[in-house]
This record gives structure tokens, C-alpha cells and sequence, in this order.
């Protein structure tokens, strides 16, 4: 018995044909600079954390040396930028994982979904930092008022786009969880 075959159209290539070495290519070089990303930011969270932790403590330690009111935008922005600089380092983190799949040739997997949701979750807290961070600002202007000779003005507007990234990186965890489902069912298809 023959199997029949039909001809292939010309640009109809599997996942394996042209397009896989290009993927390959942006994979490799994604997780590349994914992993000096997740050795840089720990440093810089450490780094930015001490320096928090001195401009809080360092008012209340030494009254007289250091006007509070100084610290008005440095305290808040350094506490939010510690946070922003943790979050990083966990969708860097992520997104190297994600990618490592990618490389290897299987990213329907279990895991996957769960990273792309801290992922979301991760953009979701950048948003929201950024809202406490104004905030902050603001609460810190009435307590101690502005800082000499500036003018503050903090604004937490609502951007869409953000929200909007967050919903499709949702998406995408539940599209990869359902590639995920079939790829499994399909290995138990004999």
C-alpha cells in the first residue's frame, strides 16, 4: 500500500524548517541577557534596599542631622525603587525560565503557566508600586511639607496599557495551559 502524499506549497515548512534557527537564535540570546538581568538585579535590590533602610533609620537616629523634608521624594522613591528592582529581578527570573523552554524546543508546559502568572501578577504590583509610590509622595509633602526650593507634583493616572499588557500576559498563561493540556493528551493518544 502507497501512502499518498501531497506536495508541499512553496512557505509551508514545519516548525522545524526556516523560521526554527531565527527562534533559536532570539531564544539563546533572550536567556543571555535574562541571566545577567537576574545576577544584576539582586545587587541592585540589596544595594537600594541598605540605602532605605539608612533614610529612614537615619532621620529618627539623628534628628538634627539630616531635615526630613529632604527626604521627602528620596525616602518614598527609594522604597518603591527597592520594590521595582525585586519585582524585575522575579519576571527576569521568569521570563529566562520561559525561554529556556523555548530554546529546548517544548514551552507547553505545566510550569510555564505558572511563571507567565507571576509574570502578569509582578507587572500587576509594578503598576500598583507605582500608585503607592505617588501616594507616598503626597503623604509626605503634607507631613513635612515640599523639600526646599522644589515644587511636588505626584500624579498616580491610570494607564491603560499597562493593565492591558497584564490582561494579555493572562491570556497568554491560559493559552500556554491549554497547549499544556493538549500536548499531554496527546501523548497519551497512542
Amino acid at each position: 500500500m502507497v501512502a499518498s502524499m501531497s506536495p508541499r506549497r512553496p512557505g509551508s515548512e514545519p516548525a522545524e524548517g526556516l523560521a526554527a534557527p531565527a527562534v533559536q537564535s532570539v531564544a539563546v540570546w533572550t536567556v543571555r541577557v535574562l541571566r545577567v538581568v537576574s545576577v544584576v538585579a539582586p545587587v541592585v535590590t540589596v544595594v537600594l534596599a541598605a540605602v532605605a533602610v539608612v533614610s529612614v533609620v537615619l532621620p529618627l537616629v539623628a534628628p538634627g542631622l539630616v531635615d526630613p523634608r529632604g527626604l521627602v521624594l528620596t525616602g518614598p522613591g527609594i522604597l518603591i525603587a527597592t520594590v521595582l528592582a525585586a519585582l524585575v529581578w522575579l519576571i527576569a527570573d521568569q521570563l529566562r525560565r520561559v525561554f529556556e523552554t523555548v530554546r529546548a524546543r517544548d514551552p507547553f508546559q505545566r510550569p510555564n503557566v505558572h511563571r507567565l502568572r507571576r509574570i502578569a501578577l509582578a507587572l500587576a504590583a509594578i503598576e500598583l508600586a507605582r500608585y503607592l509610590g505617588a501616594g507616598l509622595v503626597a503623604l509626605s509633602v503634607s507631613v513635612w511639607g515640599p523639600p526646599p526650593g522644589q515644587s511636588v507634583a505626584a500624579l498616580a493616572s491610570i494607564d491603560i496599557g499597562v493593565w492591558l499588557g497584564v490582561a494579555i500576559v493572562f491570556v497568554l498563561a491560559e493559552v500556554f495551559r491549554e497547549g499544556s493540556r493538549l500536548r499531554e493528551e496527546q501523548e497519551l493518544t497512542v
